[in-house]
């Protein structure tokens, strides 16, 4: 907590989110918090929202989901938890 307080003394509103989420993240990966679990898979989609050309979007959902969110959603379901 008095590192978040010092350093956000010296951020913008705006980066401070992206601070404490990084502070999160780092304590998850460390196993300091007790209950929570880290997954490598899970955290590598959140970074970086990988994206499938295969299967091509279906004509009947092209007309609300861009091909683009098809990809990540094709790629969601490759983590098990997501099946």
């Amino acid at each position: 907590m008095v590192i978040y307080q010092w350093v956000s003394r010296g951020l913008f509103e705006r980066h401070k989110q992206i601070f404490l989420s990084q502070l999160c993240f780092r304590i998850m990966q460390k196993g300091i918090l007790e209950g929570v679990e880290y997954n490598v898979q899970m955290m590598h989609f959140l970074l970086f929202c990988p994206s499938k050309i295969d299967p091509p979007n279906p004509p009947h959902l092209k007309a609300w989901l861009p091909d683009v969110a098809w990809g990540s959603v094709q790629s969601l379901i490759t983590i098990e938890l997501f099946e």
